[in-house]
């Protein structure tokens, strides 16, 4: 209990079990953020860096008022002989402490031939303490009352008494034991115990996201007792109104699917696509079959601008056949729930929206498929949710953005993994062309003709507002407003509230607007067949497949697009975003992007959290993965390991 623990009062209880810390276990478990090491430079050959030196106050300090609320503090100090000026800005508490003879210690880049130096960090020196120093950055708890609580904690025994990691893996993957790994990860002594400590938790790490991943894969994957098989044939009435025919790799896809969802256990596919390769429309004929079966569909949708598009062009593709999709997103007003739950009782329906579409309230009569769109933005737990809302369901993820087939097997290895490549041959181009951001407005007259024509134009800002220099959305907006006085310009961004991004969304998509300046809110979802030209600023702020992704907005219709990325940057920046010039194949890119600049990146701003590792670098995970998930399954198959490593993986870090 941590009420065990000395000086933890009913505050700073209050504050562990806010922060979820619940036992001494728990506490156990909060590792550290970061480490500092606090070492005593000699002055005498300072590192190159900022290093902690020991001084003598010589005198009071003065005071100099800069400007409002900005204070320069000037204190004569004596370093190893030296006289300097010690400075620091703000931090008039320190006042009371600094009078003649006493010693403190600062922080600072020192140079014992500089008269001034400013402190970076100010201490007294009997509280300095050398040695490497756990931060664990636990809102409303200090650093000093962790360390002191933790402590506390091992000398009562609030840990294992047990390893809860299987020997072998211990002993395979090199790893620090248990109780080991728990006195050096709060307490290390030297520079090897901290990479011994990181080494561990990085296993853990991706162990665990294995782990959760596998024991969705079996919670979803159960035997089906269908009441008849799916058949291509059954297609030809939707088929027949598509103003295209299928690629040869859509209909291999396709028949790859269908055979999956009339196989006796449930379907756990990962359908990987370019942008523009006919994803969605092959996702919408096998709900249309599914829906045939007398089942009920459910299309999950990160975000509501998604959640509509998918419904508008579902609605165009499934009325005429008579399957009505139902929308529901989590700001209906009381009515249209009402009306919504009453339509779960049917089945033949398609029902598309974000997470509302797994709220407890939402109850299905016989749902029997499930379409995860951008699925890496759902975490597992979601996933899981949306899947048990109904009995042996079959689930199809989706995902718009190419990545390595290594990787992608690597990071999604549970599913199986199903790509399409080929985009259709009546698709028109998208012509890329580099622009140094300094000659934007050359491009006014193409602006000028392109609403000559009456066609549309996005422009594109990777801020809502001024920062770093960067273009934002209100200067490109009052820019081109003042430019095009007679174009209606509107403006899209997270920001907003859900009515008004709807309303802009319908506005540009039935063309009563010409231009959308938005940020990357747009890179997903906007299917505005009239919109030919975009103009993405600062385009050295993104990811080669983001902005692929973005460019993927265009010629969506009968017309070609052009597109136009503006950069600010060296030779690297430019020899960076050149090949967008000379390239449409997302997979390429993607490869590009994970040489250049990682996952992370690969993967976007928006979908940051795909990856979401805090222990594990992106080198490790690359390296790591393959051997990590061998153990992860392994231990769900081994008897003695899996009840308490699994309770010991699930009980750490929950996923989103």
């Amino acid at each position: 209990m941590l009420q065990q623990l000395k000086g933890v009062g009913e505050k700073t209880l209050a504050a562990f079990h806010e922060a979820g810390i619940q036992s001494l276990v728990d506490l156990m478990h909060t590792y550290p953020k970061r480490y500092r090491t606090y070492v005593l430079e000699n002055p005498h050959q300072p590192p190159q860096g900022k290093g902690y030196f020991e001084a003598r106050v010589l005198a009071r300090p003065s005071v100099f008022q800069v400007r409002a609320k900005l204070k320069r503090i000037s204190v004569p100090v004596q370093v190893a002989g030296r006289q300097h000026q010690l400075l620091f800005f703000n931090q008039t508490h320190w006042l009371r402490h600094l009078k003649p003879g006493v010693l403190i210690v600062f922080e600072a880049l020192y140079n014992p031939e500089n008269k001034s130096i400013q402190a970076h960090t100010l201490m007294l020196r009997k509280n300095f303490t050398e040695g490497i120093i756990p931060e664990y950055g636990v809102e409303g708890i200090s650093e000093l009352k962790m360390r002191q609580s933790l402590t506390q904690a091992r000398a009562i025994g609030g840990i294992y008494a047990y390893d809860p990691l299987p020997d072998w893996v211990v002993e395979n993957r090199k790893l620090l034991p248990y109780q080991s790994f728990i006195r050096r990860v709060h307490n290390p002594h030297h520079a090897q115990d901290i990479e011994a400590v990181w080494a561990r938790l990085s296993y853990e790490e991706l162990l665990r996201k294995q782990v959760r991943a596998l024991l969705a894969k079996h919670a979803l994957q159960r035997t089906k007792n269908r009441a008849s098989l799916l058949h291509e044939r059954a297609l030809h009435p939707f088929l027949a109104q598509l103003p295209f025919h299928l690629t040869g790799a859509q209909k291999e896809v396709l028949l790859s699917l269908i055979d999956g969802l009339n196989q006796p256990t449930t379907l756990y596919h990962l359908l990987q696509g370019d942008t523009g390769s006919g994803k969605t429309v092959l996702a919408l004929m096998l709900a249309y079959l599914v829906i045939q079966r007398g089942e009920q569909v459910a299309l999950l949708a990160p975000t509501e601008a998604l959640a509509q598009q998918h419904h508008k062009v579902a609605t165009q593709w499934l009325k005429p056949l008579g399957v009505e999709p139902v929308l529901i997103l989590g700001g209906m007003s009381a009515s249209q729930r009402e009306v919504a739950e009453g339509l779960m009782r049917q089945s033949n329906t398609l029902f598309i929206g974000t997470h509302a579409l797994f709220s407890k309230r939402m109850t299905y009569r016989q749902l029997g498929f499930v379409i995860v769109d951008e699925q890496h933005r759902f975490g597992v737990n979601q996933r899981l949710a949306m899947a048990q809302k109904g009995e042996a369901v079959d689930v199809l993820y989706v995902s718009a953005t190419p990545i390595p087939r290594t990787l992608a097997l690597t990071l999604y290895g549970d599913m199986e993994l199903i790509t399409l490549r080929q985009k259709p041959s009546t698709r028109q181009p998208v012509t890329t062309t580099l622009y140094p951001l300094k000659k934007a407005k050359v491009l006014d007259t193409v602006l000028e003709s392109a609403l000559a024509r009456q066609e549309q134009i996005y422009l594109v800002a990777p801020r809502i507002e001024e920062d770093e220099g960067l273009l934002s959305i209100e200067r490109i907006e009052r820019y081109y407003t003042d430019r095009f006085p007679k174009a209606r310009i509107g403006v899209l961004h997270g920001q907003l509230p859900r009515p008004s991004k709807e309303a802009i969304l319908e506005a540009f998509a039935s063309h009563a607007l010409d231009v959308l300046i938005a940020t990357s809110v747009v890179e997903v979802g906007i299917d505005v067949k009239n919109a030919t030209v975009m103009m993405i600023f600062h385009g050295e702020r993104f990811g080669l497949a983001q902005l692929h992704q973005l460019r993927g907005r265009l010629a969506r219709g009968s017309l070609a697009g052009q597109c136009y990325i503006l950069y600010k940057g060296t030779k690297e920046t430019t020899a960076r975003l050149n090949i967008l010039e000379t390239t449409d194949d997302g997979f390429l890119l993607s490869e590009k992007d994970l040489e250049y600049r990682g996952f992370g990146d690969l993967l976007g701003e928006a979908q940051s959290g795909a990856i979401p590792y805090r222990f594990t670098s992106e080198a490790d995970l690359i390296a790591q993965l393959e051997a990590v998930k061998a153990d992860a399954q392994a231990i769900l198959q081994d008897p003695h390991a899996h009840e308490r490593t699994i309770q010991h993986i699930l009980s750490l870090e929950q996923d989103s």
